[in-house]
């Protein structure tokens, strides 16, 4: 249960984020690309359609979260959330940490430059990274996945 509504969130969150990201900017290709394979809307209603594949589905993900969490009822989540709140904790944290470093490892590598200039350009130093940025994740959704309702 909780592998599936972290899952939804996260799904939810990359759609708004890309269609916002769109809209802000008028880049079209994924936020996490490189700036050199960007490429822009070609005016204000081609970025507002591209923009809207992306927040329609992020929008709804989240009304359809929160009308089922309506129906269940919050007290059953909210005891379910304090009595697991040590298991849902660390999980998140990695995920968390290991997503925007598997996205972006030079955002990441960015705070090693000034002790370790050598890792400038190196490919294999970001392929580290993004393998145990993965790593991160996959523990996380796994501990997730072990978690009863």
């Amino acid at each position: 249960m909780a592998l599936v509504i972290v899952g939804w969130l996260t799904t939810a969150c990359v759609l708004l984020y890309q269609g916002i990201y769109i809209l802000r900017t008028g880049y079209v290709t994924l936020f996490f690309s490189k700036p050199e394979r960007s490429r822009l809307a070609s005016g204000p209603f081609s970025r507002i359609a591209h923009a809207f594949v992306y927040l329609f589905p992020g929008v709804a993900a989240v009304i359809i979260l929160a009308i089922t969490l309506f129906r269940v009822g919050t007290s059953r989540l909210v005891d379910w959330v304090i009595g697991n709140f040590g298991t849902l904790f660390w999980p998140l944290c990695a995920i968390a940490l290991g997503i925007p470093t598997l996205l972006r490892p030079e955002q990441t590598l960015r705070r090693a430059l000034p002790q370790h200039p050598e890792l400038v350009n190196d490919n294999f130093v970001v392929l580290i990274t993004r393998f145990i940025a993965a790593g991160f994740v996959l523990v996380g959704f796994a501990i997730l996945a072990t978690l009863k309702p």
